[in-house]
C-alpha cells in the first residue's frame, strides 16, 4: 500500500520560525545604507522570502529511495507468496487451493507491512532534513541580519566620522577666521586707544595751557582791580575832601573833619548873588539885600555882592538859613527831591524862609 503525505507544518506550532526570529529582530525589512549594507539587505531579503514561502510537504511515490524499498519489498512479498502458495499445495498433493492462495496472500501482507513501516521512517527523515534545512536558514539570515547590521554601523561610522571631520575642518577654519576677526578687532582696538590717550593727552595740555591763561588773566585782573580800587580809593578821598571842604570842613590836628564855614559861606554867597542876578532880583547895595523887579537882567557879577560869610548874609535877613542846602549837594540828592531843578528849590527855599 502507497502511502502520500502532504504536509505544512509549523515546526514549533503556532507561530512559524522565520516570523519568531523576525520577531526577535524587531523588523523583517532593512533600510539600505551603503553598498556593503545593500548587498547583505538584499541576502537578507532573498532569505526571507525563501524561508517564507517554504512548506514541507512528502510524497513518497517521488521519493526515489522510497521507490527503491517499494520494488524490493514487493519482490520479497511476492517471494513469500509463492512460498507459502507452493507449501500449501504441497500439503494437498501439488494441487492448487484457496488455502494456498490464502496462505500466500497472507504472507505477501505481511511482506508489504515492513514498507508502510519504511515509508513512515522515510517520511519523518524527509521532515528532519526540511527542519534542518530551514535551520540553516535561520542561521543564514540571522548571520546575514549581524553582517547587515555591521557594515550599516560600520557605514554610519563612516559617514558620521567623515561628518565629524568634516565640522572639525569647517570649525577649524571657523576658529581661524574668529581669531584673525578678533585679532583684527584687537589691533584696531589697541591704534583707537593709542589714538583716544594721544587726544586726551592733546586736551589735557591744551586745558592746561588754557588754565594758566586763565590764572594769568585772573591773576592780572586781580592786579589792575587791586590797583584800580587803591586809584578809587585815593579819588574817593579825594572827592569826600573836596565836599567837606566845599561845604565848610577842615580837620582837625587829629584827622577828623570839623564844620568851620569858610570855604561855604564863600561858594554860598556866590552862588547866591548868581542866581538872585538870574531870577529878575536885584542887590540893593544902600539896604544889602536883593530885591525883586520882575524884569529880566543880564547875569552880573556876583562876586562884588559876596559877603564875607554867610552868618552875614543871613543876619542881613534875619533869618536862620543853614539849612539850605548848596548847588551841588542838591545835586547829589536830587533824585529825591521834589523839584527839578536847583533854581526852583533855591527859590521855593527863599521864599519859604525869606
Amino acid at each position: 500500500m502507497a502511502l502520500t503525505y502532504g504536509v505544512k507544518r509549523n515546526i514549533n506550532g503556532g507561530q512559524s520560525t522565520i516570523d519568531r526570529y523576525n520577531s526577535s529582530q524587531g523588523s523583517s525589512s532593512y533600510v539600505s545604507g551603503g553598498s556593503a549594507s545593500s548587498t547583505w539587505a538584499n541576502k537578507l531579503s532573498s532569505l526571507y522570502d525563501t524561508i517564507s514561502n517554504r512548506k514541507f510537504s512528502y510524497n513518497q511515490q517521488e521519493d526515489p529511495l522510497y521507490l527503491q524499498y517499494q520494488q524490493m519489498y514487493e519482490r520479497n512479498a511476492k517471494l513469500a507468496q509463492d512460498n507459502a502458495v507452493g507449501q500449501a499445495a504441497a500439503l494437498s498433493g501439488g494441487y492448487s487451493n484457496s488455502y494456498a492462495e490464502t496462505a500466500g496472500q497472507a504472507m505477501y501482507n505481511q511482506a508489504m507491512n515492513g514498507l508502510n513501516e519504511k515509508a513512515l521512517d522515510l517520511a519523518n527523515a524527509a521532515q528532519n532534513r526540511y527542519q534542518m534545512e530551514t535551520d540553516n536558514l535561520l542561521n543564514q539570515y540571522q548571520m546575514a541580519g549581524q553582517m547587515y547590521s555591521n557594515a550599516y554601523q560600520q557605514e554610519r561610522d563612516a559617514i558620521s566620522d567623515k561628518r565629524y571631520a568634516d565640522e572639525w575642518a569647517y570649525q577649524k577654519e571657523r576658529d581661524a577666521v574668529s581669531d584673525s576677526q578678533w585679532q583684527q578687532n584687537y589691533n584696531y582696538q589697541k591704534e583707537r586707544d593709542k589714538v583716544s590717550d594721544s587726544q586726551w593727552q592733546q586736551n589735557y595740555n591744551y586745558q592746561k595751557d588754557r588754565d594758566k591763561v586763565s590764572d594769568d588773566r585772573y591773576n592780572t585782573e586781580w592786579n589792575y582791580q587791586k590797583e584800580r580800587d587803591l586809584v578809587s580809593d585815593k579819588q574817593n578821598e579825594q572827592s569826600l575832601a573836596y565836599q567837606y571842604a566845599m561845604n565848610g570842613y577842615t580837620k582837625d590836628a587829629n584827622g577828623n573833619w570839623k564844620y568851620t564855614g569858610t570855604n561855604a559861606d564863600k561858594q554860598f554867597d556866590q552862588e547866591l548873588a548868581y542866581k538872585y542876578s538870574t531870577s529878575g532880583y536885584e542887590y540893593n547895595s544902600k539896604t544889602g539885600k536883593w530885591e525883586y523887579t520882575g524884569v529880566g537882567v543880564e547875569p552880573v557879577d556876583n562876586t562884588k555882592y559876596t559877603y564875607k560869610n554867610v552868618t552875614d548874609f543871613l543876619d542881613s535877613k534875619g533869618k536862620d538859613y543853614s539849612h539850605i542846602q548848596t548847588e551841588e549837594y542838591w545835586n547829589k540828592h536830587k533824585k529825591t527831591s521834589k523839584y527839578s531843578s536847583y533854581t526852583e528849590y533855591l527859590k521855593n527855599a527863599l521864599e519859604y524862609y525869606g
